[in-house]
């Protein structure tokens, strides 16, 4: 997973570590802790939350969550 572009994203929607963690009911440090980690977890909730607060598409969530590893349909 690659939490550093997820960070990137949080950054980009001008969102900071405090909003995200409102978002998700979860805490400021829990944030932090899942973006600098090495292999960040969500679930699939926290994922389809994150999708939206980020305005996420497809190709975003599949790269970002899952190392590319769904089928792209090609």
């Amino acid at each position: 997973m690659k939490c550093q572009e997820l960070k990137g994203k949080r950054v980009a929607a001008g969102m900071k570590q405090s909003d995200v963690a409102k978002a998700l009911d979860t805490t400021e440090k829990t944030i932090s802790i899942k973006e600098n980690a090495k292999e960040c977890k969500f679930s699939v909730q926290e994922i389809k939350k994150l999708s939206k607060l980020y305005n996420l598409n497809i190709l975003d969530v599949n790269d970002i969550f899952f190392d590319d590893e769904l089928p792209n349909g090609n």
